[in-house]
């Protein structure tokens, strides 16, 4: 039931709302065109509860009414997903040219579930590398693997050189 009564207020309130923009807009030219929003909103509002009706099979339990339930747009999951993948794989490539790795290319396979990331794998490939000087002896693959496994916090068996 409460459904029913917030379905009401609501209507309540529009028509509230239309008849005090007709009061100030009654001698505009502007008149006619907020009666027919105003309406429209009306018949929005009257004609809302109905797909929950249908969905539920006329069974007015609480919050059937005006409950919707929309499922989530998995492309726009993965773009997200995907966005911060790339983001996260610009940082480490950002930090290891600060740190005098420059040139190296990221990637970074990660699950998310809200705003944990769950790291996969990150894939460094170090064909186009530049060492700074002050570390041109040391062996570039294990210098990388520690790097960005500190960055990230992660096992070093999650980090795969090329």
């Amino acid at each position: 039931m409460k459904g029913i009564a917030s379905w009401v207020l609501a209507i309540f309130v529009v028509v509230i709302i239309g008849l005090v923009v007709d009061i100030l807009f009654s001698d505009s030219r502007m008149a006619k065109f907020m009666r027919t929003a105003t309406a429209c909103i009306t018949v929005l509002l009257l004609v809302m509860p109905f797909p929950g009706l249908f969905k539920n099979g006329f069974h007015f339990d609480a919050g059937t009414l005006m409950q919707y339930d929309y499922p989530p747009d998995a492309g726009y999951l993965n773009y997200a997903d995907a966005y911060r993948s790339g983001r996260l794989a610009a940082g480490v490539a950002e930090a290891l040219k600060n740190d005098g790795v420059s040139g190296a290319e990221v990637t970074v396979n990660a699950t998310y579930a809200g705003a944990q990331a769950n790291i996969v794998q990150v894939v460094i490939n170090l064909d186009k590398v530049v060492i700074d000087q002050k570390k041109q002896h040391i062996n570039k693959n294990e210098l990388v693997v520690n790097l960005v496994g500190g960055y990230l916090q992660i096992d070093k068996s999650k980090v795969v050189t090329v």
